[in-house]
């Protein structure tokens, strides 16, 4: 057809001069996606931007072994939508400790009604258990039973990690806010999210003293875990939930709102992913940086393993990649997110050699 013959055109001039933007570096076979219908079915605060453009060809994916220079002329003219079939994900800002440095979307609550606290960035309300309670437990089926019949529902595993916090005030404070939280006790709390490796197991999310800790999956029926109810409509599946700027190298996350490096990053210690990441030019828009733990968690994709991401979008190592976040429990040390399996969140000294450094900017 007429169309694709001129889409394919774009997109072959659009390459070839894109050293004026950057090397893109190839791979022996390129990924490519059907980018499906020009439709998205998505939150309607985060909107898809985008020409949406069908059935483009992703192209090759950077392999990160050399320095991406990301500039913005131009890298928004052609968009390629990539289908998605995931449904943990958020379509909102992810929200970040007041202690955080260097980001937006701070964390803040509204707890004027007794018995709720409403998060003025996610826009969802979580109930507390009454008269000074703890959080309750039981299997999935009696998480999910107990909240329905409060009006509510049980979380993803992404809706409950916005609430870990990995600055507690001391030692003896369990991961989450106790000043917004006080009923949350040091444990796993049960998600509807489910693992990749059986059905019949659900991620569990930890509230641990010191930071949140470890996320693992679950024998949803056998397994009893504490659980906290939430109110709000349940994350929408968006037709497409990525767009790709072939041009620069660049995933744009409509949701979240933040756009990332689509190669697999560079290694080495922190300080040098700092200074990678600070090393891509901003060119008039909000500075490339290392990620926070909320932030790096929005991409796991634990539908599949090895990696697990996104692979029609992104391009990952399967070891730990860098965090900015630190733990308060552990001086000179980072949170690091592996993309094996997404399952086992860990803590790492700023001098080990080898972690991986995936960049992000916000875009607003």
């Amino acid at each position: 057809m007429m169309w694709r013959r001129r889409l394919f055109l774009l997109s072959f001039t659009l390459l070839l001069g894109s050293s004026a933007c950057h090397a893109i570096l190839g791979l022996d076979e390129p990924v490519v996606a059907d980018a499906g219908p020009d439709a998205d079915a998505g939150d309607e605060r985060a909107p898809a931007e985008g020409d949406g453009s069908a059935e483009a060809d992703v192209g090759p994916v950077g392999d990160g072994s050399n320095d991406v220079a990301v500039v913005d002329a131009g890298c928004w003219a052609d968009v390629v939508l990539v289908d998605n079939t995931w449904e943990d994900l958020l379509n909102t800002p992810v929200p970040q400790p007041a202690t955080a440095t260097g980001v937006s979307n701070r964390a803040s609550y509204d707890a004027s009604v007794p018995g709720e606290v409403y998060d003025n960035v996610t826009k969802l309300t979580w109930l507390l258990e009454p008269d000074g309670g703890t959080s309750p437990s039981g299997t999935r089926a009696d998480a999910i039973a107990a909240c329905a019949s409060r009006g509510a529902r049980l979380p993803t595993r992404m809706e409950l990690i916005t609430i870990q916090n990995w600055y507690p005030v001391d030692d003896a404070t369990a991961g989450a806010d106790q000043a917004v939280f006080p009923d949350t006790v040091e444990a796993y709390y049960w998600s509807t999210t489910p693992t990749s490796s059986n059905v019949k197991w659900g991620w569990g999310v930890a509230f641990y003293t010191g930071g949140a800790g470890t996320n693992l999956g679950f024998d949803t029926a056998a397994s009893l875990l504490r659980y906290r109810c939430v109110r709000g409509p349940a994350p929408s599946r968006p037709t497409h939930r990525y767009e790709i700027s072939q041009a620069c190298n660049i995933v744009r996350d409509n949701g979240t709102r933040l756009e990332w490096e689509r190669g697999r990053g560079k290694s080495g210690k922190y300080i040098q992913a700092e200074a990678y990441c600070q090393s891509l030019p901003p060119a008039g828009r909000n500075e490339w940086r290392v990620p926070t733990y909320s932030e790096l968690s929005s991409l796991l994709y634990t539908k599949r393993e090895n990696p697990a991401i996104d692979t029609l979008a992104f391009e990952t190592e399967q070891g730990n990649y860098w965090t900015s976040t630190l733990p308060n429990r552990a001086p000179n040390h980072r949170v690091v997110v592996p993309f094996s399996t997404g399952s086992t969140t860990d803590i790492r000294n700023d001098d080990v050699p080898d972690l991986w450094a995936r960049c992000v900017r916000t875009m607003d």
